[in-house]
């Protein structure tokens, strides 16, 4: 169960459901859920990522004009 779905109040579930139209779409609902907040996270590590390289850039950025001759 992903950890969205536990924060916002909903319960573990037990093992299997019965087979009904209501378990079956909740297993839907639940498989869906769980890829989108894997898809997110994914995407949350790879901007993380991107905003550290441009504080770096920023930082030797800031470096290279602080020893320029003259500041």
């Amino acid at each position: 169960m992903c950890k969205i779905m536990r924060e916002c109040g909903f319960p573990k579930r037990t093992p299997p459901m019965n087979s009904t139209f209501v378990g079956t779409r909740f297993d839907a609902f639940e498989t869906q859920f769980g890829n989108m907040d894997m898809a997110m996270g994914t995407r949350f590590d790879a901007l993380e990522s991107r905003v550290r390289n441009i504080e770096e850039q920023l930082q030797h950025l800031r470096s290279d004009f602080d020893n320029e001759p003259g500041s």
